[in-house]
């Protein structure tokens, strides 16, 4: 038996960036879609945080529209490959890795927040 520290979430995680999965993809046109419903919100905004981040679609979203972005997923292999993906990239995104119920977030911390 191969001993491994992959948890569920990053074993889905790494079949979805694998394109072993449409599951990402498939989640662009629910996406596309709250974020039709929600620019007007976004033009007063300046942070907004994303729980359970994909393939940080929605993310690179709002920060190309000016905001402060922050990702936080359970999955620690695509927290860490997301890093590295938006560092080659030169995106100013900032990814925790976390379950939300132990994330301690200040009141009034975000403009946006994104869980879904």
């Amino acid at each position: 038996m191969i001993e491994t520290d992959e948890t569920m979430y990053d074993y889905l995680a790494r079949l979805n960036m694998e394109g072993k999965r449409a599951v990402w993809i498939q989640n662009r046109v629910k996406i596309d879609y709250v974020y039709r419903k929600i620019r007007k919100y976004i033009r007063h905004a300046r942070t907004a945080c994303e729980v359970g981040v994909g393939e940080g679609y929605l993310l690179r979203l709002l920060h190309q529209n000016g905001l402060k972005v922050l990702g936080i997923d359970i999955s620690k292999h695509l927290v860490n490959e997301l890093n590295n993906k938006f560092d080659r990239e030169g995106l100013d995104i900032e990814l925790i890795h976390a379950d939300i119920s132990k994330v301690k977030l200040e009141k009034g911390m975000f403009d946006l927040f994104f869980l879904y």
